[in-house]
């Protein structure tokens, strides 16, 4: 069995988690990583980076395949059983390819500051986007058009989905729940 983290380093690693040893070592962003993922076939990893780029690697040997460069990744979404990856951007939102890296789809949004963050529902038909500053966007993920902007008073610290509510977590304590149809 295996796992994979980022660290401080810049380095993204493949534990081996029976031995607790380091197999692999990805090498090649600049500044501290703050997210790894694997992708759902398990044949790549990915990860994003202080260093404002996103980047795919095969799982195995650490080789990367592609890289997306920009403002810093935060957070991401996998639409259609891991084909594409949405990340936010500014004042957009992007589908790239996961196999490519290449964008295929923008959509405008309100995120213009704060760290945007992704959860997309159960279903993959609402994409969820909210920034640690308050801004809700729902999505519909099949026409690319936002559906709603919720206002949320405190800064937002967290999300999750329960069946068609939403949840939402704020930095003073505080769960709010919204329905989502």
């Amino acid at each position: 069995k295996d796992a994979f983290s980022g660290g401080v380093d810049a380095t993204v690693r493949r534990w081996d988690l029976e031995k607790g040893t380091g197999r692999v070592i990805f090498s090649g962003h600049t500044k501290r990583v703050w997210r790894v993922a694997v992708h759902p076939d398990g044949d790549r990893a990915f990860s994003a980076s202080h260093d404002g780029t996103i980047r795919c690697w095969e799982a195995t040997s650490g080789r990367e395949i592609w890289k997306h460069s920009g403002k810093e990744v935060w957070s991401w979404a996998w639409l259609h059983n891991g084909e594409g990856v949405l990340i936010p951007e500014e004042d957009r939102i992007l589908l790239l390819s996961a196999r490519t890296g290449k964008a295929s789809e923008t959509w405008k949004c309100e995120m213009a500051v704060g760290l945007p963050v992704f959860a997309l529902s159960p279903d993959q038909k609402i994409l969820l986007s909210f920034s640690d500053l308050g801004d809700v966007e729902l999505w519909d993920v099949g026409a690319a058009r936002r559906l709603s902007l919720l206002q949320v008073d405190e800064p937002v610290t967290a999300m999750a989905w329960s069946g068609e509510t939403i949840l939402i977590g704020t930095s003073n304590g505080s769960l709010i729940q919204y329905r989502a149809k």
